[in-house]
């Protein structure tokens, strides 16, 4: 698939509010961002959503900022929930796996879980692009604030932004020792842990942060051919996250995160609503039971390959920040990795007990097997990344402050998925179990080059604004696949974004800025 350009977007916002990063009941939490008022003005909320920090309501950008406290009082533990707190943004797990994210911003994303599609909003943890919606829904571990920036997002955060960007920033280790504990329960036998421990400072500029996270329940569908804690919806996960802060040097600051998540689950069920009459007569030909077919959702379900499902994950991060003086350098390093198999039951209540042969050609023609589904898969999926990110954060005067940067990107990833089917001839009248095997593996290269800068005007008080920014990305990807033929393709991209913006500040409270912005989606 060639890339394709997002359509430019412009639109007028009137930023009068900004979300208050305090705590709201889960049945009173506002669809829009509603008044944080302190005192006598509008309470200040700094984000980085521009790569620098700032006071919300001076961002020309929509977006709406949650902090972690309301998170944790709202109940949200993982990336899946995320959508019910920002408008126009929708996030939640797709029906094939229990890591796997669906996510889209004013209608532009991916429910996608194949390897080779990139989504159409870019995810990141401090800072760090997370390629993969495939595994992405992790648990929402030690954060001070997510940020929903929603729009074109092709300037300062590249390629595959054209939807929007979603922020995870993790919290800092304090300055003092400190331990939090939190217990919950619910349906279906849930039960959370969450602890933070941070130990205030070791040594000279030197503290760290340890939490923690486990989260297990029963599925909320029974599976009569499981026990509760795999049924259909049954979750177990665990996360760890260790955080490093130096800063002892005047000019220089260090830190350094890994983190480390381990799930096992069964997917939500599948249910069989209906099947062809061709398919109906293949099997009773074949002396295969009819299947369950119901259009109702069904409490009870008989799924004999449940959805099981595995993922682990892990990440290292290193931010350097230097004082040049003149301007702030900044370096992000990572390095994550993922992992996962599972098997699932396609059909969806179509269980059978009967003997049926292998159609495979390297397999014993008489050899038989106990049970099987008319439609299944086995897969197994791993990916790793490195990316590197370079910032040169400067003011010049009172008047400009500008961001430029380089990045890289490096990706390696692979699947394997055999999948199964089972029907039945006219010759014999014995049913016939396919396998297929479906394997690609490939690499993704990509870097870029960006710059933004902002102008205050000496007129009209110095209430107008304008920002303008620029980034040149290139990618260039490479694919194996085997299908029914081995195949190897490549192909390069590259492609300039930017964005403009004019922002009017009426009051101290009340500004008005029109954005013209634009970004683009990587092949696959």
């Amino acid at each position: 698939m060639p890339s394709r350009h997002s359509l430019a977007r412009i639109f007028a916002s009137l930023a009068l509010c900004a979300f208050p990063l305090g705590v709201h009941s889960q049945e009173s939490a506002p669809a829009e961002p509603s008044p944080a008022i302190a005192g006598t003005g509008i309470e200040e909320i700094v984000v980085t959503a521009r790569k620098r920090a700032e006071n919300l309501q001076d961002t020309p950008l929509a977006v709406s900022a949650i902090s972690g406290e309301a998170l944790e009082s709202l109940g949200v533990v993982d990336t899946n929930d995320i959508s019910a707190l920002a408008p126009n943004a929708y996030f939640t797990q797709t029906s094939g796996g229990t890591a796997n994210l669906a996510l889209a911003i004013r209608g532009v994303g991916s429910a996608e879980p194949a390897l080779i599609r990139d989504s159409g909003v870019g995810v990141y943890v401090d800072g760090v692009y997370i390629a993969r919606t495939t595994g992405a829904v992790f648990d929402l571990l030690d954060l001070e604030r997510v940020e929903v920036l929603r729009g074109p997002q092709g300037t300062l955060y590249g390629r595959n932004a054209t939807g929007g960007a979603v922020n995870f920033v993790s919290r800092q280790p304090g300055e003092d020792f400190s331990l939090r504990q939190t217990i919950g329960t619910g349906s279906w036998d849930r039960l959370s842990s969450r602890t933070r421990v941070e130990t205030g400072e070791l040594l000279p500029g030197l503290r760290a942060a340890l939490a923690y996270a486990h989260t297990e329940r029963d599925g909320y569908v029974n599976n009569t051919l499981a026990d509760d804690a795999h049924d259909p919806g049954s979750l177990n996960s665990d996360a760890f996250r260790v955080t490093l802060d130096w800063d002892a040097l005047e000019n220089l600051s260090l830190t350094y995160a890994f983190d480390w998540a381990n799930s096992s689950g069964t997917a939500q069920a599948f249910q069989l609503f209906g099947a062809t009459q061709t398919v109906l007569d293949s099997l009773a030909l074949a002396g295969v039971p009819a299947p369950v077919i119901s259009s109702k959702r069904l409490d009870r379900i008989s799924l004999e390959r449940p959805h099981d499902d595995r993922h682990e994950m892990n990440g290292h991060a290193l931010t350097t920040e230097l004082d040049l003086g003149f301007a702030r350098l900044k370096s992000i390093t990572a390095y994550r990795a993922w992992a996962s198999t599972g098997r699932s039951d396609l059909d969806g209540n179509a269980f059978f007990d009967v003997d049926v042969r292998l159609n495979l050609a390297s397999t014993d023609p008489e050899a038989t097997l106990s049970s099987a589904s008319l439609f299944g898969s086995d897969t197994s999926r791993r990916q790793r990344q490195v990316t590197q990110e370079i910032q040169l954060l400067g003011d010049i005067g009172e008047s400009i402050d500008y961001v430029t940067g380089f990045y890289w990107f490096r990706e390696r990833f692979r699947e394997d998925n055999l999948q199964h089917v089972l029907f039945a001839t006219h010759a014999d009248r014995v049913p016939l179990f396919r396998q297929t095997m479906f394997r690609y593996e490939g690499e993704t290269n990509a870097w870029a080059l960006f710059a933004n800068g902002a102008y205050t005007l000496p007129i009209f008080g110095e209430r107008l604004t304008l920002d303008a920014g620029v980034r040149y990305s290139k990618d260039e990807k490479e694919i194996d696949q085997t299908f029914s033929v081995a195949r190897t393709d490549d192909h390069t991209w590259d492609h300039v974004d930017g964005q403009f913006t004019v922002r009017f500040a009426w009051t101290e409270d009340v500004s008005t800025y029109l954005r013209i912005a634009s970004g683009y989606k990587s092949g696959g």
